[in-house]
């Protein structure tokens, strides 16, 4: 019998995974920041924006308390299999490691694109152009919009202030 991927040509990627793209643009901080602002990635299972507040009724008062579902939580330990790749990047002074700011947090399925960031989109100019009329995130829809989303989110006056406070601490 004839070995069916005897046919193929060499497989090779189509494109560049998000993550290796986030990557690279954040790689300068440190060297920029005179080894002072580190990023780091984390993958994580939920994003509270995602989940739907459920109510509990009370039985003496018939009290309406809210409380996160308990199936989602930040547990990067977790290992439930989800339709999309979840990450948020996070920023922290190399001196004190106990400090972390989280700048964006953002979604992609095994396809890649779209890349949906959950980020507050008031405080990057130039961002509302990336903003998806209908679900209202601000959407990557190839690689170069991933680009430059994240360029525009460094080049912020707001990420820059951040980045010089943690450079003090």
């Amino acid at each position: 019998m004839e070995n069916p991927w005897d046919d193929i040509a060499e497989l090779k990627p189509e494109m560049e995974n998000p993550i290796n793209i986030v990557k690279a643009l954040f790689s300068p901080l440190y060297e920029k920041t005179q080894e002072k602002v580190i990023y780091k990635l984390e993958q994580v299972y939920f994003f509270p924006e995602e989940v739907k507040m459920y109510n509990i009724h009370g039985a003496a008062f018939h009290a309406v308390r809210e409380k996160s579902h308990p199936d989602f939580g930040y547990d990067p330990n977790k290992t439930k299999e989800r339709q999309y790749f979840r990450y948020r990047l996070l920023l922290s002074p190399t001196a004190n490691g106990t400090v972390e700011y989280e700048l964006f947090k953002f979604k992609f399925p095994l396809f890649f694109y779209p890349v949906q960031f959950f980020i507050d989109h008031s405080s990057f100019k130039g961002i509302s152009d990336f903003v998806n009329e209908k679900s209202k995130f601000v959407m990557a829809n190839n690689e170069q919009k991933l680009q430059n989303i994240i360029a525009i989110i460094i080049r912020a006056e707001s990420t820059i202030k951040l980045i010089k406070r943690l450079m003090a601490l």
